[in-house]
Formats: C-alpha cells, structure tokens, sequence
C-alpha cells in the first residue's frame, strides 16, 4: 500500500487535475466533451466494485508477502543480506480502476495525516497499452465537467529509478503538448496552480518527472511489517495489462 510520500503525491496529482482545467478555459481552448476511447466508467458504490477493489486488495498484500525463492548469484558490496529471485505479476486496468475509485479515497481519508480526497474529482480512470499508461480523471468544476488525462512512458533505469515521462496532456479527446501545459503551471506570474502545491517537492518532482527531467520515485520500493523490502525491477503496460517484476530483498 503506498507510503506518505505516494499518498501526497496522490493528492498533489488530483490538484494538478484540477488546475489544468482552469489553464485550459483560461487559454480560452474550446474543451471537447468527448471522453478518450479508452475510458470505461467505474461506479464506485456499485457493491460489485467495491467487493473487486477489497479482492485486489487482498491480492496485492499477499503477493508481497508472499515468501519468495532465494537468489544464491554473488550480491554486490553494499547490497542486501538476502534477496529473492525475479518474480513478476500483472494487474488488469478494470481490477485497478476498481481500487483506484472504490478503495483510495476511503484509505487516504483513514491515514493520521487526516488527508481528503478533492471533491472536484469525481472519477479517476488508468489504462495499460503500447508500453504507455494513460491517467485520467472526470473533474467537475466551476460548473464544467471534463475528463482530463495524461499518457505516461514508464520506465525503470539501470540506476533504479522509476521514471514517468508525459508525452501528452489531453482535455477529452483534445491534445495539448505536455510541456507546454507544464511550463505555464510553473509559471508563479501565469499560474493558476495553488502557490502552497506548487511550491512543495512533491508537486515539483512529479512536474519534472512528467517533463523528463528528473525520475518520479528515487527508490521504488515497498516495506513490509516485517524488514523485508520489494524492489520494483521493470514495468511493462500492454494489453489492458500493467506487468510486474519485482524482488523481495532484505537488509
């Protein structure tokens, strides 16, 4: 599940959102109403949604939990104690859409940090094809309803780092380049982006990273309760599909 740091940047993602609707009817651009092909409506009260997205759950927790093979090939100096051999998973996009609507904003609300889920947005939405993810989410606004989305390159670096380049932005079905968007909402005279998320790291490295300056995790990593570590190793989206392949490692 993810950490603080995933959770902000969960949030500071849904403010950007948000803010790029306004750039948009500011710039004065006519907005299709059109949703991308790819999106597929989730209802997140269905009893059905919410019964998948507790299953997903459940799944993810048990396969990093899972006791894994011993990799006996020679660890580098300064690597773990012990780790595991290369092992892989895939999630569907609906089983994600599922979680994504039915179970995150329930579980960032129940964190100590006391975190809430914008109101604007109404819907989020992720797809896996040709290598890329497509992030969108059904924003409602100042009277306007819009589904924004962004199509992200994923990739793990040699070094580890996770990186999520944005080729494009799009309102509806309406391209716009992604660093052009990016420039102006970094802009302190032109943008309407809050200073107080424009202005913090998070916010600043998931504008890099969309832009292709810098990586969008450092160390993509998850904890586990009991020392272990799972390290994400490579990404793969293809075929409605995100593929895994992690390691279990512990040091």
């Amino acid at each position: 599940m993810p950490s603080r740091r995933l959770r902000r940047i969960f949030l500071v993602g849904a403010t950007i959102f948000i803010s790029l609707v306004a750039v948009l009817v500011l710039l004065g651009i006519s907005l299709t109403n059109a949703r991308p092909q790819w999106w597929r409506s989730v209802n997140a009260s269905d009893p059905r949604t919410i019964a998948l997205a507790e299953e997903v759950e459940s799944a993810v927790t048990r396969q990093l939990s899972l006791q894994r093979e011993t990799d006996t090939s020679p660890v580098l100096p300064g690597g773990p104690q012990w780790r595991s051999r290369e092992w892989s998973v895939a999630i569907s996009a609906s089983d994600a859409n599922a979680w994504l609507n039915a179970r995150l904003p329930q579980w960032l609300a129940n964190r100590a940090e006391e975190i809430r889920w914008p109101r604007e947005i109404a819907e989020v939405q992720v797809d896996f094809n040709d290598g890329k993810i497509a992030v969108g989410a059904r924003v409602v606004a100042s009277g306007r309803e819009q589904v924004l989305s962004a199509t992200l390159v994923p990739e793990i670096r040699p070094d580890g780092t996770l990186w999520t380049n944005a080729t494009w932005l799009h309102a509806g079905q309406l391209p716009v380049p992604a660093s052009w968007i990016i420039a102006r909402l970094l802009d302190p005279a032109r943008s309407v982006l809050p200073e107080e998320i424009r202005d913090i790291p998070e916010a600043r490295e998931m504008f890099a990273a969309f832009d292709g300056q810098g990586p969008l995790i450092a160390t993509p990593v998850v904890k586990l309760g009991d020392g272990r570590r799972v390290r994400l190793l490579k990404v793969l989206p293809r075929d409605g599909r995100l593929e895994v392949t992690c390691r279990t490692e512990w040091k």
